[in-house]
């Protein structure tokens, strides 16, 4: 019974001292949460005078006297925890603080500068090792939360630590703030966190830094239909925000939009541009109405190609030129103007062919294929017209020039004609060698080139090489008596410079009958 007595006594004497100590803990939390170890510690030993076995008081206490070099005190504190209250959290951490005793120093100096630096995995690690299992004592929580939210694997630790000193704090806005800020980072939480910074922000301590966080975490959000009352909320705490009532109005018309995009899928094109139109600032809408014309533009280019196979190219150009400037409708372009050049070239209008070929390198320079072979076969037989055209004015030299260009810059496959028309220029000059020699070259690639041949055999006939002749003359060509003139397109309609084949047999026999010692 006297022992009951007693303890009735005694109760409400622990109520009185833990309510007074209350709002002292409250300033002392003020301080650790603002890393001002020197104003906290005055704090602590205020709670103490109140609540002498005031856990927290001698936890905080005993690590402020470790990190110090007051080893003695140190333990002290931790003895009088342990009796007071064995089990309190706080106890690993002050066992942690007076092991380590003024070591920690050097070791938080290290950790800090690695987070300074922007390491913050090696930070957090380096802050892992100078707390070890106990985790951070109170001062201290902050920064090492903060730290580890940003490492990898690290965020989830550092919202339940922050979580668990928030309720020991009680409430302590600055670890609102913190945790609040942590939980915004991750889409899952974001919500709780843009709840806890809006708390924040009211409180005059930390309200300038909340409502900031505050506003960046609205602007994280996914401006739909859920996304509205907390915007509003924002907004009714800051009216003129006209980023925010941006957002607002996004978030609105989401519903809206959703919908157009759903026509947009299901090939609704134009009700989806109907919806899309009622929203001309919204950056959704204008996404979708990107999408609409990207899609419009894509039909356009295929229906260009399609109306390129199926020859109308008129069509094809109109639809290339409104289909946009991309690389497809730059490549259907460049086709166009291969077509065209094909008409013109089918024209003999060289210099037509040429420039629309030009073009189309312009237009499609990755595409070689479209206009390099027909470019280069243009240039050719504008060559070729421009020497027949110099020899027709007399003007030989400049014929043989445009001659000799044709040689070099014409396709392989019809080189041929250039060196068949320079060996009738050497044979027209009397340049007989020069002449056979070109008229040799048109054999090697064709050997049985009737106009080469003819000119061969001619000049062979006429310089006395009977066996060479009579060799000749045992081609398909040769041996019937007939050489028709090869497709010599700048020739046509001129009549034969040297005797037919028939005629250089009758060349070559009567020459054998004159000379019969002759090879």
């Amino acid at each position: 019974m006297r022992a009951l007595i007693c303890l009735s006594l005694l109760l409400p004497s622990v109520a009185l001292a833990q309510d007074a100590a209350a709002p002292l803990a409250r300033n002392a939390w003020y301080w650790q949460a603002r890393a001002r170890s020197d104003k906290a510690e005055d704090a602590w030993k205020n709670v103490l005078k109140v609540a002498p076995d005031n856990p927290e008081a001698l936890a905080a206490l005993g690590g402020f006297a470790a990190r110090s070099g007051r080893s003695e005190e140190a333990k002290a504190y931790l003895a009088h925890l342990l009796k007071a209250n064995p089990k309190h959290p706080d106890v690993p951490v002050l066992r942690r603080e007076v092991e380590l005793g003024p070591r920690s120093g050097p070791m938080l100096a290290s950790a800090r500068k690695l987070v300074h630096e922007g390491k913050k995995a090696e930070g957090a690690a380096k802050y892992a090792e100078l707390f070890g299992e106990a985790g951070p004592p109170g001062d201290l929580a902050l920064e090492y939360y903060q730290t580890l939210a940003g490492a990898p694997n690290g965020w989830q630790r550092a919202r339940e630590g922050l979580a668990r000193i928030v309720r020991r704090s009680q409430g302590e806005p600055r670890f609102q703030l913190e945790l609040g800020k942590i939980l915004t980072y991750r889409e899952e939480t974001r919500r709780e966190g843009i709840e806890m910074l809006a708390a924040a922000a009211r409180d005059p301590s930390v309200g300038k830094d909340a409502t900031s966080a505050w506003r960046g975490a609205l602007l994280w959000l996914a401006p739909d239909d859920s996304a509205v009352p907390l915007l509003r909320a924002y907004q009714r705490a800051h009216p003129s925000d006209a980023e925010i009532a941006r957002r607002l109005d996004r978030a609105r018309h989401a519903s809206a939009l959703k919908a157009g995009f759903i026509a947009l899928d299901r090939g609704d094109t134009a009700q989806a541009e109907r919806i899309f139109r009622s929203y001309p600032e919204d950056p959704e809408a204008k996404r979708g109405l990107d999408v609409i014309a990207q899609r419009k533009a894509a039909q356009q280019k295929q229906a260009g190609f399609t109306a390129l196979k199926r020859g109308d190219v008129r069509g094809a150009d109109q639809l290339f030129r409104s289909a946009g400037d991309d690389a497809d409708a730059r490549l259907g372009l460049a086709l166009v103007a291969q077509r065209e050049a094909a008409t013109a070239q089918a024209a003999k209008d060289f210099d037509r062919a040429r420039e629309l070929l030009e073009e189309a390198r312009r237009l499609a320079p990755q595409h070689p294929e479209v206009w390099e072979r027909q470019l280069r076969a243009v240039v050719f037989w504008g060559l070729m017209r421009d020497a027949k055209r110099a020899r027709d004015a007399g003007r030989e030299d400049d014929a043989d020039t445009k001659l000799l260009q044709a040689l070099e810059q014409g396709p392989a496959e019809d080189k041929w004609h250039a060196q068949l028309e320079l060996g009738n220029s050497a044979l027209d000059r009397g340049e007989r060698e020069q002449a056979e020699v070109r008229y040799r070259e048109v054999l090697r690639t064709l050997p049985e080139q009737p106009e080469a041949l003819r000119g061969l055999v001619g000049l062979l006939a006429g310089s006395g090489r009977f066996a060479s002749c009579e060799s000749h003359l045992r081609s398909p060509c040769g041996k019937d008596g007939y050489a028709p003139r090869s497709f010599a397109p700048m020739r046509q309609g001129a009549g034969p410079r040297v005797p037919s084949s028939r005629r250089g047999s009758s060349s070559c026999r009567r020459a054998r009958k004159t000379h019969p010692t002759s090879g």
